[in-house]
């Protein structure tokens, strides 16, 4: 005992030493690497990771040179001992392994590493932008809103805020948060009035929201601005098109096709409504172009087939039907201009074939459409009946839809919300499941959801739904 006690103080210096060795070691490791040494520094950085396995320093240092280098699994190895040695930055340390895991291909790793990132440090942002990515790579778009509306909120001076923010209204018009998408846009001008491509961007939200003088006004903005990109005039097309300004639609088209030709779908989708104009000719060397470049194109394929068959070029009209018929058999208008090119040429017995199937496909569009229009009219007389408080009735009228399969997501919010008047909120919440299950993202699906939920004292899936209905919520409209 005696002797063991003695070699213990003998080894008291050296380990002190040892001790303060480490951090002057540290310090010559951080040298090499501020002078780009790398090699050197990777070499002194091992050399205190073995003497000292715990020391956090070099092994956070360690690993950020193997996330450079692309080493996945060393990096991870060394991080993971970075992540347990108390060190001032731990938030850094598990930021860096999230990276590691994120490059080996395990985002549940590395989501978990970076949540813990953002626990000890909230205003930390590189976690979020990771966790951002990470979201919308796997599509959960209500994660990637969470993490933008955090950098957002945290983050007022980053540097490259407004591409954030229009990445963010992108997400936001992609679940239907107009609103949400419009006032992010918006403020992304405010930090970057010159930028031409934001205000197309607010163009695109305008037209979404049905608003199209002022999504016109923001598209010619965007190109005063000096965006001048094929999206900006297909936009702009669509836009004078619904205004029903067709010469107009066709310059700005022009314009787009002349930039990008694959631009030239989008004058397939009008082409027939400009058969009076004085663009036609126009119009057609430009599908005939497209469709030379995209053969199965089905919108330019049958406009070119009519516009052929205006002009009595009999062979092309039959040529761009035929191929048309194989690609969409069931397309009634092509029978119709296919049986008219056959009478036409005197092809009296293929013309007569080809107008029975026409009559036969014209007949199920005509069913369809009778029994769409009684489902409409149903619909009208079930919110009838529910305005005058006859709900039992318009429930009748709606499950009528359920025992058809062929709801519509009206329908069974409105299931969900008469079942909620009668009392009925397990039977409410179902329903509200049900619409959310077809429309993840409609307000009125999830605010019948959090009631139904806090009424039967389920309380996490209530407070969830509330969560994402303020994910939702426009800043511009509080």
């Amino acid at each position: 005992m005696r002797h063991c006690l003695i070699v213990c103080l003998a080894l008291i210096p050296e380990v002190a030493t040892a001790l303060q060795t480490a951090p002057q070691r540290m310090e010559e490791a951080l040298a090499l690497l501020a002078s780009d040494r790398r090699v050197e520094a990777e070499s002194v950085l091992l050399e205190i990771a073995r003497e000292f396995p715990r020391y956090g320093p070099a092994r956070l240092q360690l690993g950020r040179i193997y996330l450079e280098k692309e080493e996945w699994k060393e990096a991870e190895r060394h991080l993971l001992v970075a992540t347990q040695a108390n060190l001032p930055r731990m938030s850094l340390a598990w930021y860096l392994l999230g990276r590691a895991y994120l490059g080996a291909g395990d985002d549940l790793q590395a989501q978990e590493c970076l949540r813990q990132s953002i626990l000890i440090t909230p205003d930390f942002i590189p976690p979020r932008l990771l966790l951002i990515e990470i979201a919308e790579r796997t599509d959960d778009r209500w994660e990637a809103l969470a993490q933008y509306r955090e950098v957002m909120q945290g983050a007022p001076e980053l540097p490259d805020r407004a591409e954030l923010m229009a990445r963010m209204a992108l997400l936001a018009r992609s679940m239907n948060a107009l609103d949400l998408a419009e006032c992010t846009v918006r403020e992304a001008i405010q930090d970057q009035p010159a930028d031409g491509s934001l205000r197309h961007l607010l163009a695109v939200i305008l037209k979404d929201a049905g608003r199209v003088d002022e999504a016109l006004a923001a598209c010619q903005e965007a190109i005063d601005r000096g965006f001048r990109e094929a999206p900006v005039y297909v936009t702009l097309g669509d836009l004078y098109y619904e205004k029903m300004l067709l010469s107009e639609s066709i310059a700005a088209l022009g314009k787009a096709i002349e930039l990008d030709p694959g631009a030239a779908e989008s004058v397939a989708s009008f082409a027939l409504s400009s058969l009076t104009t004085e663009d036609y000719a126009l119009l057609r060397q430009i599908l005939e172009k497209h469709v030379r470049a995209h053969p199965d194109n089905p919108n330019t394929l049958y406009s070119l087939g009519v516009m052929h068959l205006r002009d009595n070029a009999l062979e092309e009209a039959k040529a761009a039907l035929l191929h048309l018929r194989t690609l969409e058999p069931n397309h009634s208008q092509v029978h119709y201009n296919l049986s008219l090119v056959y009478t036409r040429e005197g092809n009296v017995t293929d013309a007569a074939l080809v107008m029975d199937r026409f009559r036969e496909l014209k007949a199920e569009e005509d069913a369809e459409w009778e029994r769409r229009n009684v489902a409409l009219a149903r619909r009208r007389e079930a919110r009838e009946l529910e305005s005058r408080g006859e709900a039992r009735a318009a429930l009748g009228i709606y499950m009528h839809f359920v025992d058809e399969g062929t709801t519509e997501t009206s329908d069974l919010l409105a299931l969900g919300r008469l079942s909620a008047q009668a009392g009925e909120h397990e039977q409410a919440l179902a329903w509200f499941e049900r619409a959310l299950q077809v429309e993840p993202y409609n307000k009125t699906g999830l605010e019948g959801m959090a009631d139904a939920a806090a009424v039967l004292q389920r309380k996490v899936l209530s407070q969830k739904c509330r969560h994402r209905l303020e994910l939702l919520r426009s800043p511009c409209s509080s």
